[in-house]
């Protein structure tokens, strides 16, 4: 049998996908304000409204305001914290 290394940034990205499918299951996929998106990320809502509209975070604008799904805001909070880990 061959000795396997273990890789700690595989491993990192296996459990934030479940963790993020887990969190995913539990809440929904329900659609958040803006004001509920930039508390969901602690971030004041400027910012939050800022990185949408400069397409760095995932919302669309309908109308006058933005809408962001949880699910795609737990998507890219997992990818940026794998990526630092890397």
């Amino acid at each position: 049998m061959e000795d396997q290394v273990f890789n700690a940034p595989v491993f990192a990205r296996m459990i934030a996908r479940e963790v993020a499918q887990m969190l995913e299951q539990s809440i929904g996929d329900d659609v958040l304000t803006l004001k509920e998106a930039a508390k969901f990320m602690g971030f004041h809502p400027v910012t939050v409204a800022k990185w949408a509209a400069d397409g760095t975070l995932p919302g669309r604008k309908i109308g006058d305001s933005w809408r962001f799904r949880r699910s795609a805001l737990l998507d890219y909070v997992t990818s940026k914290k794998t990526a630092t880990a890397m």
